[in-house]
């Protein structure tokens, strides 16, 4: 098969863009108020990417092939033992060049839409230690350009609902999640875990 087709390579290591990033105190809210963190991340597109392939079945790819940053505010408010949180977020993807796809010659330029990120969500304390937590979150994505040329219509809205356990443990946070797909620019549902140290 073409090399364009092959989705699955075994002499290859399948690994994913690698994001990084720190998140800061901005105010304590000392129990009684809110607590307001802030949220900075770089992402390095090290994964396997191909604009069209992705662009056609999003999360189909280990990466999206463009470098990334983004912040985000988020909101906590204690009610024991519950919290509610909120926030909203900014990324911008940094503009690059992919092949011009198959049977074509040459590469084209991609500036990807810009994302517009928010999120609600409600956990449960069920001890000290874990915390269980379901929130809904979403994005408006406005269109990408090609070669400067508007993609009309590529506007997209993913939204996910999440299912995680935030387990505390000394000097790190482990998190095993699982999101479900809630509209067709999110149809994927996938799960995993994440570590915070």
């Amino acid at each position: 098969a073409p090399a364009d087709l092959v989705l699955f390579d075994l002499d290859r290591p399948w690994i994913g863009d690698v994001t990084t990033g720190t998140t800061i105190l901005l105010y304590d809210g000392c129990g009684d108020g809110p607590t307001v963190l802030a949220t900075f991340a770089f992402t390095a597109p090290t994964g396997d990417a191909d604009f069209f392939v992705s662009g056609a079945a999003p999360n189909s790819r280990l990466g999206e092939g463009f470098w990334a940053v983004s912040s985000q505010i988020l909101v906590t408010q204690t009610l024991d033992p519950c919290v509610l949180f909120y926030g909203f977020g900014y990324r911008h993807r940094f503009d690059d060049s992919f092949r011009a796809g198959p049977g074509l010659a040459g590469r084209i330029r991609v500036n990807p839409g810009e994302q517009f990120i928010y999120q609600l969500g409600l956990g449960f304390a069920a001890n000290e230690s874990v915390t269980f937590s379901t929130s809904f979150g979403g994005a408006y994505v406005t269109e990408d350009q090609i070669n400067g040329r508007r993609v009309f219509g590529g506007i997209t809205e993913p939204m996910r609902l999440r299912f995680a356990a935030t387990i505390a443990k000394p000097c790190k946070i482990v998190e095993p999640f699982a999101e479900i797909g809630m509209t067709r620019d999110a149809a994927n549902s996938r799960f995993g875990i994440t570590w915070t140290y």
